[in-house]
């Protein structure tokens, strides 16, 4: 895959008597490789124009992980205005945006300048970082400055399923969430790190197991009468994760989808709807086989784990599809006040 150079920093800013703006700026005569740099509203930015930049930019694991050198640089350019000014040189510096940290900022970001003075630098990442770091570039006329924050996009270490409005239920197994049949929930999944960002380049799938077993049983029903009558010596345990097909209705338990980092999870039928096969015997008499008795017991539920591709880090949430409320009625009865 060709590799190019993403180029990212920003500045601008004004004071009276000038102004410095720091824009990208490439050179053709440098190996292009895939940076993966992104400014601060989550876009990246290709090595082939000059863009006007906000004041935040952030280098990425995947970009590291990507390069032959082991480091990520970025060409920048200050701009001091008016051009017009006789001493329009400048120094570079580089910080820890916060003054405790003791680490040797050099062994992450640094800022060389193409010559003594220069407004053109060149900016290089070389291992992952927490925090923030602070480029600065002031003028020598003046003292004028203006600053770009720095930060890291990390792979996450961990990631976290949430969403709202849902009925929780506890079990010997721990907590699940109960999800109506025929109502779509979606959960949002959260990536987090160390560094306290996360590149955008996150990937999900997921996969579902359900876990305990219902006891089903063939039984004949009076369609007269709704009089059901179960059928002896019919019995078969059958475990959650072995039903592929719930009935000839249901082909299935659940719809589920990701998308980006929404997580869609639609409940088709509860395993009460469990039944092989229906038959008409006669006009008042209907034969069902396997059909659904009772849960083994109460330890049963349904575990849909979402896993990020690129870290193979996951997480699992558990759930029971359960019967929606399906109609409303008032009593038929006269009340006289």
């Amino acid at each position: 895959m060709k590799k190019k150079i993403i180029a990212i920093i920003i500045a601008a800013f004004l004071l009276i008597g000038g102004v410095i703006t720091i824009v990208a700026c490439t050179t053709n005569d440098k190996p292009k490789t895939e940076t993966n740099v992104a400014i601060g509203d989550n876009s990246f930015m290709t090595g082939t124009e000059t863009y006007a930049m906000p004041k935040a930019m952030s280098f990425s694991a995947k970009a590291l992980a990507a390069s032959e050198t082991g480091s990520v640089s970025v060409n920048v350019s200050a701009r001091v205005l008016p051009e017009s000014a006789p001493n329009r040189q400048v120094d570079w510096s580089v910080a820890w945006a916060d003054s405790s940290n003791i680490a040797n900022v050099g062994e992450y970001i640094t800022v060389i300048p193409s010559s003594d003075g220069s407004t053109e630098a060149v900016i290089t990442c070389y291992q992952e970082f927490e925090g923030e770091i602070i480029i600065t570039v002031t003028t020598r006329e003046g003292k004028l400055s203006d600053s770009c924050v720095v930060t890291f996009a990390g792979k996450p270490s961990e990631i976290a399923i949430t969403g709202s409005g849902l009925s929780n239920g506890t079990g010997s197994f721990g907590s699940y969430i109960n999800l109506g049949s025929g109502n779509t929930y979606d959960f949002t999944i959260i990536p987090s790190n160390v560094f306290g960002k996360v590149g955008a380049d996150c990937n999900y799938t997921y996969t579902i197991r359900g876990v305990g077993s219902i006891v089903t049983k063939d039984n004949t029903v009076n369609t007269s009468t709704d009089a059901v009558t179960w059928i002896d010596g019919t019995e078969q345990t059958i475990n959650l994760n072995d039903i592929t097909t719930v009935s000839p209705w249901y082909s299935s338990m659940f719809n589920i989808s990701i998308n980006g980092d929404v997580l869609s999870i639609k409940p088709n039928c509860t395993p009460e709807n469990y039944i092989t096969s229906q038959t008409r015997v006669s006009s008042s008499k209907i034969e069902n086989d396997n059909t659904f008795l009772k849960f083994t017991d109460d330890n049963w539920y349904y575990e849909i784990t979402v896993t990020e591709t690129n870290t193979g880090i996951s997480n699992s949430i558990k759930v029971r599809p359960i019967k929606s409320v399906t109609s409303v009625s008032l009593s038929l009865s006269e009340y006289v006040f």
